[in-house]
């Protein structure tokens, strides 16, 4: 039968092989929408594809939407959650939602969180439903400060990189001339070019 021909082809599906109509409907609405919408780890929730890396508290570029492929009633209520290892709960903004028509849409989501250096935050997606349906975004975005710039190891044309305090070098080399002029003869204040600042 039909489920014989393409047992092959869902060998690393996340569907049992008798769904392959369910992998077929989520293929199909991921190429309607290519590079917006993302599996989550749960088999009926897609949602909006997220920024590999952004800056703490910065609205992101489109609003975030949830979209279960099951039934969900109209006024259910979805939470989003982040965490990873070294931050177990991200503070989020604007992270509840409600279901209408399948589709949960956040406005001005925003994560204030970081999620630490070099790592990403994992987004916990809970819709409120009976039973409860909870699916995981792994490692989907990583938030800093900053946000997503050009590594401090890269050295901009024309433009030094000063690895010590400025009046640090400047007391040095006063003290250095002071030196060379204290032993030249000239006379000298005891805290010429010291604590001038």
């Amino acid at each position: 039968g039909p489920v014989d021909c393409k047992s092959d082809e869902k060998s690393n599906s996340m569907y049992p092989s008798e769904w392959w109509w369910a992998e077929r409907q989520v293929s199909e609405i991921l190429a309607e929408h290519p590079g917006e919408l993302v599996k989550t780890g749960s088999p009926n929730i897609l949602c909006t594809a997220l920024p590999n890396h952004w800056r703490s508290n910065k609205t992101l570029p489109m609003a975030f939407k949830v979209i279960a492929l099951s039934d969900i009633e109209d006024g259910t209520i979805v939470n989003l959650r982040v965490g990873n290892d070294e931050n177990f709960c991200g503070e989020l903004r604007n992270n509840t939602a409600v279901m209408k028509n399948n589709v949960a849409k956040f406005n001005d989501l925003r994560i204030i969180g970081r999620s630490g250096r070099g790592k990403s935050f994992n987004l916990n997606i809970i819709i409120s439903s009976m039973p409860v349906l909870v699916a995981v975004y792994s490692k989907c975005i990583k938030v800093t400060v900053d946000g997503p710039r050009e590594p401090r190891s890269k050295i901009i044309l024309g433009q030094q990189q000063h690895f010590f305090d400025s009046r640090l070098t400047y007391h040095a080399s006063r003290s250095a001339v002071g030196v060379a002029m204290g032993a030249a003869g000239y006379p000298l204040a005891n805290n010429w070019g010291y604590n001038n600042y």
